[in-house]
């Protein structure tokens, strides 16, 4: 590679770099995720993400996962486009591709993940958790007993399904 396409790398592996800087609590600030949970995550998507990078390819190459999985959390946290990418070293255009990448790899992860852990069936620990979250929000969420940081469309269950098998996400 060129030296223009060798510095991109190396201010891709400074964002990375970064990153690993975070203490804990900014980590999870910033992605709203803890580190663990990001890396079994990023764990989970990268062979999905992963791709050699081509010979003659654009100036700085493949855009690392963690960068991807990175720009994507952001971005569903809220952050302004222009600010995540400049943040991650790469353009608006790599940015949206990396995004809508990065969340079909995701739920691609999530579809083949087994969703029935015991918790979920267990009726009672349902209940104690929608308390939890009533006493926490008041009527705000009304019936709700989990949440994650994100954008849910209000739908009503269907009538013939049993609550431990419904889920929305």
């Amino acid at each position: 590679p060129d030296e223009r396409s060798k510095a991109h790398l190396r201010d891709r592996a400074s964002r990375v770099a970064e990153m690993d800087k975070l203490s804990e609590r900014n980590f999870r600030r910033k992605y709203r995720l803890r580190r663990v949970t990001f890396n079994t995550l990023l764990g989970q998507i990268t062979r999905l993400l992963e791709k050699p990078r081509l010979v003659g390819s654009a100036l700085g190459g493949t855009i690392p996962v963690v960068l991807k999985l990175a720009v994507t959390l952001r971005f569903l946290a809220g952050g302004s486009y222009l600010d995540i990418a400049s943040d991650h070293g790469m353009s608006a255009g790599s940015f949206y591709a990396a995004v809508w990448e990065t969340l079909e790899a995701i739920d691609q992860t999530l579809d083949n993940m087994d969703l029935t852990e015991d918790s979920i069936k267990d009726t009672a620990y349902l209940e104690r958790k929608r308390l939890l979250m009533r006493e926490h929000w008041g009527d705000a969420l009304h019936g709700v007993c989990f949440a994650v940081d994100g954008w849910v469309c209000k739908i009503m269950k269907p009538n013939d399904v049993d609550a431990a098998t419904y889920f929305n996400r």
